[in-house]
């Protein structure tokens, strides 16, 4: 119950207001396999969902949102008392997470979203 009550303080929880969208992650022209995308208002409430196989859906009010676009993968393997351990590494380029340069301004008429990100940031 208190976890529930956070979600929607923190603006987490879809209203009726809100809209529909899906849409495709692509990464070098390849679908992302696995990651996350997270749209933030000006009111610094963000909503952030995952990616499989290229695909996501989230709800969301309408307008102007910065994206964020995050995906990590095993980099090597670290030797610890209890064997290898996995280093993970997050992959995309800063500008299209830490950094982003990604926006999208939602609107009722528009339902699917896709990105394609390429490996150089452009």
């Amino acid at each position: 119950m208190v976890v529930f009550g956070l979600l929607a303080i923190g603006g987490c929880r879809p209203t009726s207001t809100d809209l529909g969208i899906s849409g495709t992650v692509l990464f070098d022209g390849t679908p992302l396999e696995t990651g996350s995308i997270a749209f933030e208002g000006s009111d610094g409430n963000a909503r952030e969902v995952p990616i499989q196989n290229g695909r996501y859906t989230i709800q969301m009010g309408v307008g102007e949102k910065t994206v964020r676009i995050k995906a990590i993968r095993i980099s090597n393997y670290i030797e610890t008392e209890s064997g290898k351990d996995p280093i993970y590494e997050q992959y995309l380029p800063e500008v299209y997470n830490s950094k982003t340069n990604l926006k999208y301004t939602a609107q009722r008429s528009q339902k699917n979203v896709d990105f394609d990100l390429k490996s150089d940031g452009h």
